[in-house]
């Protein structure tokens, strides 16, 4: 059992968690500075989770509505500088970069309120 005993709750949003691919990887591993030493699988095991409204009927849609700040949060999260992004920052580029797993349940399993770091 784990140590959060009956006290979990089932929030009122859904996820999506993004897969890097290895074209990810290797536009992250052509940034200017030191080589990066992780594979894709690093990469998976740390993926980005972003908390979507409950209950989308229609995630393609929401995603196609939704991609570009998406990606260009993920871009800079690894390079500041938007000038050594992609030239093109379409919806296929986003593909091109991460697999997209929607997931309906989120259980919150921690102690405490949720705090908004930003």
């Amino acid at each position: 059992m784990s140590d959060s005993g009956d006290d979990y709750k089932v929030i009122n949003r859904s996820a999506l968690v993004l897969e890097p691919t290895p074209e990810f990887l290797a536009w992250v591993r052509a940034m200017p500075g030191d080589p990066l030493e992780m594979t894709v699988e690093d990469f998976r095991q740390d993926s980005s989770i972003y908390l979507l409204p409950d209950e989308l009927e229609d995630t393609e849609a929401w995603l196609r509505r939704n991609f570009k700040f998406i990606l260009e949060q993920e871009l800079n999260d690894w390079c500041t500088d938007d000038s050594l992004w992609p030239k093109d920052l379409g919806y296929k580029t986003f593909c091109k970069f991460f697999k997209p797993q929607f997931h309906a349940v989120v259980v919150d399993l921690g102690k405490g309120p949720i705090e908004v770091e930003f």
